[in-house]
């Protein structure tokens, strides 16, 4: 065995142990990991910003979420449904919510 053989395989186990790690931080599906219209964030210095007032402000089954966004909910609670409800903060149900005062636009 040559003397960079064992540097070799350090570095190697290093790899697969991050390859791993950053495995167990993203979700199986490459469609949740990326969104349609997903804005990356690895860009230094980049501002992303998002005003959230294109949620809905009534309704308790709303899907409409801004570009490049996604839910998933777990539980198993009633409300578990991949929908969101909005609300002004006074709902005691347990859900996803788009928070804003009543029937406005400003979430």
């Amino acid at each position: 065995m040559s003397p960079s053989a064992p540097r070799r395989s350090r570095r190697l186990l290093s790899a697969a142990a991050t390859i791993l790690l950053l495995a167990g931080l993203f979700p199986a599906s490459a469609a949740q990991v990326f969104a349609a219209g997903s804005v990356p964030l690895s860009t230094i210095d980049l501002a992303y910003t998002q005003d959230f007032d294109t949620l809905a402000n009534t309704g308790t089954g709303n899907t409409l979420l801004p570009l490049g966004w996604a839910l998933t909910e777990g539980g198993g609670g009633s409300r578990d449904n991949e929908q969101y409800a909005a609300d002004n903060g006074s709902s005691l149900t347990g859900d996803t919510y788009s928070y804003g005062a009543t029937g406005s636009t400003e979430r």
